[in-house]
């Protein structure tokens, strides 16, 4: 089944104020997640990205791929204030990197007092889905978001443990964002002990044996496929 390609529209309030706007580009069969400044732009796998920024200097992004061939990395990218950048993704000896490609300056517009943001574009892999659901309706992208910068901010692996349990035996989630979740922990034993209290409630069954690569040792590995079946 081939993925759909499409744009997603996000009003952001961040851009009212916004001092630059970034593009990252990669190829279609490069789907990637992409951090800024250890903050996630992307919930779902993006080959293009455009959005308003108010950091500006020295920045570093992180790039994690779907495509478990290619290795994720980490990069230090330089944000100028009032500038529009397009960055490509190239890879020189075998190692990848987001290049800039055009660089332009631009005036921060003068906004109304009724405005409230602007529109910001991500191109998207949405994988079309039509097997078994456990749950009616997966957790909104903004939502999901929400729970994601909630995590980012508890430091112990046992809160963030306490803090999953809660949210995973009420919300409905992508397979994508329950291996997201499950990657903020550490210890194994936690990681299966989320994904049963998780297990009634994926939306996307069909795709839950993926989870299975998440895990490392081998009893947790067939715990979590007996689990799935």
């Amino acid at each position: 089944m081939k993925p759909v390609f499409f744009s997603l529209f996000i009003v952001s309030s961040m851009a009212i104020f916004g001092q630059s706007k970034l593009d990252f580009r990669s190829s279609d069969s490069l789907a990637f997640y992409l951090k800024v400044a250890e903050t996630s732009m992307n919930t779902w796998p993006s080959t293009h990205m455009s959005f308003y920024c108010e950091l500006s200097g020295k920045q570093k992004i992180a790039v994690q791929f779907t495509n478990p061939a290619v290795p994720a990395f980490e990069q230090t990218i330089d944000i100028k204030k009032n500038t529009s950048v397009q960055f490509e993704l190239r890879t020189i000896k075998g190692i990848f990197q987001f290049f800039p490609i055009s660089e332009s300056q631009f005036d921060i517009p003068l906004f109304t007092a009724n405005l409230e943001g602007v529109v910001d574009t991500v191109t998207l892999v949405m994988p079309e889905y039509s097997g078994r659901t456990n749950c009616t309706e997966p957790v909104s992208e903004v939502d999901f978001i929400s729970i994601k910068e909630n995590l980012s901010k508890i430091g112990f692996e046992f809160k963030r443990f306490e803090k999953l349990k809660e949210i995973s035996q009420v919300e409905c989630f992508r397979v994508d964002q329950l291996r997201y979740l499950i990657s903020q922990l550490e210890l194994e034993d936690n990681k299966v002990k989320i994904l049963e209290l998780a297990q009634p409630r994926i939306y996307d069954y069909d795709r839950a044996a993926l989870i299975v690569d998440d895990f490392f040792l081998e009893r947790n590995k067939n715990k979590v496929k007996e689990l799935l079946q």
